[in-house]
């Protein structure tokens, strides 16, 4: 094997090697570079057909792992057989990396990340958000609170997804509600839990009929997994007139049991001081944002998998 720089410094990079794609190539032909280890075909580069999957423009556009044939002084017909020794222009690298298609199946050209603090990359399943993963739920709930004196949640939540969260993220979660009804001079405690835990409460207060309740808070992932830390702050006010701006408190926990391998729930509940029909609150809307420094894929898949394995990648950024 031989490497040379040829032109300027914009002129590509020639590398040499065999053509182990089983059948003959033209000159311009995309063929995938890989390195050879120390088995018996290790001869240096062996350049094969690569997986470009029409249906994925991804794939075509990130050119990973990819080299042409090199033309040079050579005629247009030329074609060199399988097994030929053939000159190929770089255009980029395909490392073998490991993967894990077990819980969502990798396709070539489907974009790859480590979540979780996993050793393997994952699909890359929510990338369309600008500035980071998010859920907004505005149905509003059916109303809570007029057959319980205990804690009752709104039936309408959002959830992180389990594997999406990585040790620094902040996520950014909202919700707002009012009282629908009230009977006499029953108190009633809104309520916040992240993940199955309280991690805010108001006081309880007397209310009226329309009376508004929000909540806005932050929650700073220490680190991931089945014991994961979550650390929150922020506040929620009311339920109260919206004139009246004194009924703040605070949000505020240290979760260390936090599972970030499952789905994570948000929700909002309410606890009335007694049991009436005529008691109830109706949560309007809920949401979260994961703020990322980024979320780029870390690599393009070359390969198929449906179980933890190597494939051949792109490597996009190493991080």
């Amino acid at each position: 094997m031989s490497i040379a720089q040829i032109g300027g410094a914009a002129s590509p990079q020639i590398i040499y090697g065999k053509n182990n794609t089983g059948a003959a190539v033209s000159p311009g032909a995309y063929l995938q570079c890989d390195l050879t280890d120390g088995s018996a075909d290790a001869d240096g580069y062996n350049f094969e057909t690569p997986d470009l999957d029409s249906t994925k423009p991804e794939t075509f556009l990130s050119r990973g792992g990819v080299v042409s044939v090199a033309d040079g002084p050579m005629a247009d017909d030329v074609s060199f057989g399988a097994g030929a020794n053939i000159a190929v222009v770089v255009e980029g690298y395909a490392p073998l990396a490991s993967v894990d298609g077990s819980t969502t199946n990798i396709a070539a050209g489907d974009p790859l990340i480590r979540q979780d603090g996993s050793t393997a990359l994952v699909k890359l399943t929510n990338p369309s958000m600008s500035g980071g993963l998010s859920d907004s739920n505005v149905t509003a709930s059916s109303e809570a609170g007029n057959s319980s004196t205990s804690q009752e949640f709104h039936d309408e939540t959002v959830e992180i997804r389990a594997n999406t969260l990585v040790a620094g993220d902040v996520i950014e979660f909202w919700a707002t509600g009012y009282i629908a009804d009230q009977n006499s001079t029953d108190t009633a405690t809104i309520s916040v839990q992240f993940g199955g835990t309280d991690v805010g409460l108001s006081d309880a207060i007397n209310v009226d009929d329309n009376d508004l309740w929000n909540v806005q808070g932050r929650a700073i992932v220490v680190s991931t997994g089945a014991t994961g830390e979550v650390n929150i702050t922020g506040s929620g006010s009311g339920p109260d007139a919206l004139a009246a701006a004194t009924d703040s408190w605070p949000l505020m926990a240290r979760l260390t049991s936090v599972n970030t391998t499952a789905n994570i729930a948000i929700r909002t509940g309410v606890t009335f001081s007694s049991s009436s029909a005529d008691n109830g609150s109706i949560q309007t809307s809920i949401g979260f944002r994961i703020l990322r420094q980024h979320i780029a894929p870390a690599a393009v898949a070359l390969g198929s998998a449906t179980t933890a394995t190597t494939i051949p990648v792109f490597v996009l950024k190493h991080n």
